[in-house]
């Protein structure tokens, strides 16, 4: 079967951006179920956010391994592999009898996500030169239908008593789909980055670091100290939504009086809400310099989050969770954005280490969490998330001066 190159570009981008819809599905459907799930493996309540930490570790190795595969040219042998490992790491899930099994299911549920975003992520941006922010973000978008989807099957199957785990394999099924899909295309080696010159170790890297600036140590270090500062924003994006993502539901439920239906509609439409998020800042990063959006969207998400868990009326404290939805959402890919701006001819090698400093909070924050409702309540566990997004302004004001002072051109 040939295939035009255009028409394989956009046949790649499509197939990407379904295999971001299923990621989503998947990252979605467990946390409005968390109580449920607990009854079933008989495990208490506080320890199930072990189950996304566990995800999120798992997440991390999937990066690591993204980063080491990359320096191969075999990056059709990863894509086919973790395209086998999606709908397999699913029914793993949909099969977990146990407390231990549940864990190790997401432990390599997490791997599988973390080479998918990692390698999608690099592929999209080395393929759509000129308009990577926009086919970032409408990866991230694709994700957030498939979250949006999550969270309002799992809690439609609570309702109407349908099994779990058909759900789950149902889901592994449109994963195989995607498999026989991509099966037909072609995708980049990611090896002519190399061909013109651009070296893929440590050397290069520093060569990046100093943003084609005369060599000096004054230059080298500050442009450590924002590398520093893009791991560390990722990182704190990471733990907020790790929190929002594992716990924030059964607060709904157990905190404001929340059904489970409605718990899971308020959480399917805050990423509903991301996805449309995603969807208007993309465009705006076309226009807007991503550095001031950055720091614009995190002071509304910290207004619009601490108004929501003020409110003790549904209708009120929903409406400011789809806010919070709707400028968080942009976050994360700017973030990428601007990693792969700064370190252009390293994306391959870097974008994976940002990636992985977002999961590295995933994994930390639904322990944490956990950790604090177990000792205290789940209203102080839920604060986490303002603290974490705090953190996220220091840092952001830090880019923008450095975008100011250091950087001419448009991010």
């Amino acid at each position: 079967m040939n295939i035009s190159a255009e028409r394989n570009k956009v046949l790649l981008n499509l197939s990407f951006f379904y295999a971001m819809f299923l990621f989503g599905i998947n990252y979605g459907m467990v946390s409005p179920i968390l109580i449920e799930l607990s009854e079933k493996i008989g495990s208490p309540i506080a320890v199930m956010g072990n189950f996304f930490s566990m995800t999120a570790a798992g997440f991390i190795t999937g990066s690591i391994l993204s980063s080491i595969l990359s320096r191969f040219n075999i990056r059709k042998i990863v894509f086919l592999s973790f395209y086998i490992l999606l709908p397999v790491s699913i029914i793993a899930i949909a099969f977990s009898y146990n407390y231990f099994f549940l864990l190790l299911s997401g432990f390599f549920m997490g791997i599988t996500n973390g080479l998918l975003e990692s390698n999608i992520t690099v592929v999209l941006a080395e393929t759509n030169k000129g308009r990577e922010a926009q086919y970032i973000n409408n990866s991230q978008a694709l994700f957030g239908f498939g979250a949006f989807a999550g969270p309002m099957i799992s809690t439609i199957l609570v309702k109407s008593g349908i099994s779990i785990r058909n759900a789950f394999i149902f889901i592994a099924v449109l994963c195989f789909l995607n498999l026989i899909f991509f099966l037909f295309l072609k995708i980049p080696s990611g090896f002519e980055h190399i061909k013109e010159g651009a070296s893929t170790d440590k050397k290069s890297l520093k060569k990046d670091l100093l943003l084609k600036h005369k060599t000096n140590s004054n230059i080298f270090f500050r442009n450590m100290i924002i590398v520093a500062a893009l791991f560390l924003a990722m990182f704190a994006y990471g733990c907020s939504e790790g929190v929002i993502n594992s716990w924030l539901p059964t607060y709904l439920r157990l905190e404001k009086n929340f059904s489970a239906l409605l718990s899971g509609n308020t959480i399917s439409f805050f990423w509903l809400s991301v996805t449309i998020g995603r969807i208007v800042i993309g465009f705006f990063s076309r226009k807007i310099r991503s550095t001031y959006i950055l720091f614009a969207i995190t002071i509304m998400t910290i207004a619009a989050f601490k108004l929501g868990t003020y409110f003790s009326a549904p209708a009120a404290a929903s409406a400011m969770i789809l806010i919070t939805g709707f400028f968080l959402a942009g976050i994360w890919p700017l973030i990428v954005s601007l990693g792969v701006e700064f370190f252009p001819r390293q994306s391959s090698t870097f974008l994976p280490i940002v990636i992985m400093a977002g999961g590295a909070g995933t994994i930390f924050s639904p322990w944490l969490a956990g950790v604090i409702y177990a000792n205290s309540n789940l209203s102080r566990a839920i604060d986490l998330i303002f603290l974490f997004i705090i953190i996220l302004i220091a840092f952001f004001s830090f880019l923008l001066y450095s975008d100011i002072r250091y950087f001419k051109k448009k991010v």
